[in-house]
């Protein structure tokens, strides 16, 4: 689970440095962040698929990977924010 959150960031970080350049568009940015957004929303979406029907532990497990994704994606969003900021 958190082996998956930190491969979308991992890949996000150095799609972010690579892209670093001062002509990159907020828009730009924001897309790139998409596929994190889209994994957190997934994750979300088996999170509460599983509040209906699966057993405590996997519900928890499946809370903390959205969770952990949400997080990732808040990260993402505010570094992007502030990075707009500041160019």
């Amino acid at each position: 689970m958190i082996g998956r959150v930190a491969e979308s960031l991992k890949g996000n970080a150095i799609s972010e440095d690579r892209d670093s350049e001062e002509d990159q568009s907020l828009g730009e940015k924001v897309k790139a962040g998409e596929p994190l957004m889209e994994q957190a929303v997934q994750a979300l979406r088996r999170y509460h698929e599983a509040q209906e029907t699966g057993p405590a532990e996997e519900v928890e497990k499946l809370r903390l990977e959205a969770e952990t994704f949400m997080t990732a994606v808040s990260a993402y969003q505010l570094r992007v924010s502030r990075s707009k900021r500041i160019a």
